[in-house]
């Protein structure tokens, strides 16, 4: 290197990681071990979570956008998320961003305060649980190493903030066993925050191209240790599902499309209302990504992924069929921000939770769980 020893280049070398890692914790950055796509999966190093004895479903609940701005909102977030859990009986709770807001105007609000009290209170259910950010999780004074720090130390917490090597910092996979057996794989990706873009008007960020990579690896590398080799035209692939915070830019296609076949405020084929309000109409692009990130495409190839669940969108209950792989909006968990519509007879239909649950012969189903402990007053 530049003429120098070995010796003196592997100096260079470890002071500048040195360096590295010293900066990305200053920016709040949380550093793990980096990763190549050339590098062997390791099952081992992979959460993972089994069947209980005598059970033949898996239950994930997803809670999304809780928003909670003060400690004194959790005990209305402590029974409404207790009664999701006595009525799905669930086995892993992800939790897909907005847990935490500063809230408007409060920008530097002691957030630390609330994520302290936020993960007591998710680890007392005692149920393992993790998390991914959305666009809010940072606006407070609690950041990336002080979530990160915070999930750590629960006992409940499967949260790994994923390779430095990729981008963003929640990016993870839990395998769901029966025994030694993968049956399932259930990824956990950072959607990103805001972003500015010269050439749209969409104001959030997209899952880059890298963290497409990794999830890629990770499916394939699963897929190989189940089957010795990945091939889904004979079978040979582990089915997965995929939680981030914001819809990606295919939402936002199908929810035109959906408007344009049957308008706001009509049933979808779920028997659901799929574009609730008009306050997220289908042309306010400003509300995805400003670019298609290249993941939904690289899901429908790879043949793995059976649905993907974000949140992000509060009172949209969309419903979408995209190649195969199904476009899910979470339901929003909470009245607590930017709920639009406060009597409590119009949130009840809602609010509340998503339930997935997971045979072992790898096939899935789901379903919304409503809440019915409504506090509107909480909403701004």
């Amino acid at each position: 290197m530049f003429g120098l020893s070995a010796k003196a280049t592997y100096f260079l070398v470890a002071v500048f990681t040195v360096v590295v890692v010293a900066i990305s914790a200053v920016l709040g950055v949380f550093v793990f071990a980096g990763w190549d796509k050339y590098d062997k999966y390791n099952i081992n190093k992979v959460a993972s979570l089994e069947f209980s004895e005598g059970e033949d479903e898996f239950r994930i609940l997803q809670l999304t956008d809780t928003h909670i701005k003060s400690v004194d909102q959790l005990d209305y977030m402590k029974r409404s998320v207790q009664e999701l859990i006595d009525n799905s009986n669930p086995h892993l709770i992800v939790i897909t961003g907005d847990g935490i807001w500063a809230g408007r105007g409060r920008k530097y609000s002691n957030t630390k305060a609330v994520l302290k009290e936020y993960v007591k209170l998710m680890d007392s259910f005692e149920i393992p649980w993790t998390y991914t950010f959305g666009n809010h999780d940072f606006e407070g004074n609690a950041k990336a190493v002080d979530y990160i720090e915070a999930f750590k130390s629960a006992k409940y917490c499967l949260f790994d903030n994923g390779p430095a090597a990729i981008y963003g910092n929640s990016n993870h996979f839990v395998n769901i066993k029966n025994g030694k057996d993968v049956v399932f794989s259930v990824g956990i990706l950072d959607s990103n925050a805001n972003r500015k873009y010269k050439d749209t008007v969409g104001n959030y960020d997209h899952i880059r191209d890298n963290q497409v990579a990794w999830y890629e690896w990770n499916i394939k590398g699963v897929s190989k240790y189940q089957y010795g080799e990945y091939d889904p035209t004979t079978g040979k692939v582990v089915s997965s599902i995929l939680f981030y915070h914001i819809p990606q830019y295919e939402f936002y296609e199908e929810r035109l499309q959906l408007l344009d076949e049957i308008g706001l405020n009509v049933e979808n084929a779920n028997g659901e209302i799929a574009t609730e309000t008009d306050d997220l109409s289908g042309k306010d692009s400003r509300l995805y990504p400003g670019r298609r990130s290249k993941l939904i495409e690289t899901a429908v190839a790879l043949g793995s992924t059976k649905a993907m669940f974000v949140g992000h969108l509060h009172r949209d209950r969309s419903v979408y069929d995209y190649k195969g792989v199904k476009l899910v909006q979470g339901t929003k968990t909470l009245t607590t921000s930017f709920f639009y519509g406060n009597e409590a007879s119009d949130s009840a239909n809602v609010i509340g939770g998503t339930v997935v649950s997971i045979a072992k012969d790898g096939s899935y189903t789901w379903q919304r769980e409503i809440s019915s402990i409504v506090e509107p007053e909480y909403a701004e």
